[in-house]
């Protein structure tokens, strides 16, 4: 895949998607004087349950998809139809459970609210087998119009319902919690016509057994693996609730939270877009190619995190019209910094953990971080107060960049994949250079900031021009 293939892609899946994202920030300032803190901490609660939720919802068989396309050639079908039915199952039981969690841990009165609200909440859980399916296929076959622009559409009527809700009805985190609802309705009957009747990809019932037991087998292992990237992301705000922490400290956190996740934007669209050229050339064994996507991945997340860190504090003055909220803003920063330097790392060692189904040895990638958090959070949350989670979240995920350095599994997968680990040094050499620059500067005036980036983002592009060098030299 051409550099110019790569951005095309990166933009269909990582920026067009992020459109709604964009406008949601522009509607921040019409939206912001009609919440509170509670909604926030609110919220926060259910999007935290219910990302654990989705974590566990496919019991890892989602990680059949992308291999059985390679692997049945154009039999995958047969195999993805019963898959999408054990998936349905999976998170049927997944949401039956999330409904007592629900019963439990959230504060909304009257009962009758708190029904209405926990019925909504499940209903992307339910569907998330959809959507799973969704997202596996189109990036496969290089078809990004048709998932991004449907996904677009649904997206900006939901963006639509919750602007009038919380603005014009007053309604607070209802508004987002219809909202969802409404996306993934919307979203199901969007693709209805292009998946089940064009494709034909529909759940076939299958009760046989022994093909369950051996799916299962080597997916389970992925469950702590996804339940690790939502206990990375939202445990911090169950534990906050577990120790007493106040609904408008939470409502504050989730606030700066949410907005620095939207960093994950081009980390996304580098990972959708670069999954089936790594599943490619890594099977093709193309050192150099394997390689020159770490230089160049880590590069432009390293440039896209820079800008957020130098200009989040102006993004809050301009679109937060809430003096309440605007101290959440360090919280975006951190949030930001906590994906600098592990993104890449991840993307090639779970790349090669799939391919060859070595699930067993998923725990250590994701899950032991997890673990780490969970355990720190609990230890400095009571003596440092909320923030703690935020330094605790950065030292979990920046964990994943040492497992190459603690453990010879993945050593030796860095070492087939890139050839040493000095191009992982390489590129923390560029990330500590990125968060060098932001550490000194976040804080100055835009003016300064801009012309403290043209010789940094000069610097950037001739590191690009020479790994395109050496890439076209050896190719």
């Amino acid at each position: 895949m051409k550099i110019k293939q790569l951005l095309t892609n990166i933009v269909w899946y990582g920026v067009i998607p992020k459109i709604t994202a964009i406008l949601s920030l522009l509607l921040l300032p019409l939206i912001t004087p009609f919440l509170t803190l509670e909604d926030y901490g609110i919220m926060g609660l259910i999007n935290s349950y219910k990302g654990i939720a989705l974590g566990i919802a496919t019991f890892g068989l989602h990680m059949h998809l992308t291999n059985s396309y390679f692997e049945l050639g154009k039999n995958f079908i047969l195999l993805w139809r019963r898959l999408f039915f054990y998936m349905i199952v999976s998170s049927l039981l997944t949401s039956i459970v999330l409904i007592f969690i629900y019963s439990f841990s959230l504060s909304i009165m009257p009962n009758s609210k708190k029904v209405l609200i926990i019925s909504l909440s499940i209903i992307p859980v339910l569907f998330f087998p959809i959507n799973t399916i969704i997202e596996h296929y189109f990036p496969l076959v290089y078809k990004p119009r048709t998932q991004v622009l449907r996904n677009l559409i649904a997206s900006l009527v939901a963006i639509g319902v919750s602007f009038v809700m919380i603005r014009y009805y007053n309604l607070g985190y209802v508004g987002w919690v219809v909202s969802a609802t409404i996306l993934t309705l919307l979203t199901f009957i969007l693709f209805f016509k292009p998946l089940y009747i064009d494709l034909k990809i529909y759940p076939q019932v299958d009760f046989k057994f022994h093909r369950i037991k051996k799916l299962l087998k080597i997916s389970l292992p992925i469950i702590p693996h996804n339940l690790s990237h939502m206990l990375l992301s939202s445990s911090d705000r169950i534990i906050m609730d577990i120790l007493g922490v106040s609904v408008v400290s939470i409502g504050l956190y989730s606030n700066g939270y949410s907005i620095g996740e939207n960093t994950n934007v081009v980390i996304t669209g580098i990972s959708i877009a670069l999954s089936p050229v790594l599943q490619r050339i890594f099977r093709e064994k193309s050192t150099i190619q394997m390689k020159y996507y770490y230089r160049l991945s880590n590069l432009i997340i390293s440039a896209f995190i820079l800008l957020v860190i130098l200009f989040m504090k102006e993004f809050y003055m301009i679109f937060i019209k809430n003096e309440s909220l605007q101290p959440a803003y360090i919280i975006a920063i951190l949030t930001s910094v906590s994906y600098l330097v592990n993104a890449t790392v991840y993307m090639y060692l779970s790349t090669s953990i799939f391919i060859n189904k070595t699930t067993n040895k998923i725990l250590y990638l994701v899950f032991l971080p997890a673990i780490v958090n969970i355990l720190l959070n609990f230890i400095f949350i009571p003596i440092y107060g909320f923030m703690a989670a935020l330094y605790t979240t950065i030292f979990t995920y920046w964990l994943i960049f040492a497992l190459p350095f603690l453990f010879p599994f993945f050593r030796d997968i860095i070492k087939e994949m890139i050839g040493s680990r000095k191009i992982m040094l390489e590129g923390l050499l560029i990330n500590i250079f990125v968060l060098g620059i932001a550490y000194f500067c976040y804080d100055m005036n835009y003016i300064w900031k801009i012309l403290i980036i043209i010789p940094i983002f000069a610097f950037l592009y001739g590191y690009y021009r020479k790994i395109n060098t050496s890439n076209t030299q050896k190719n």
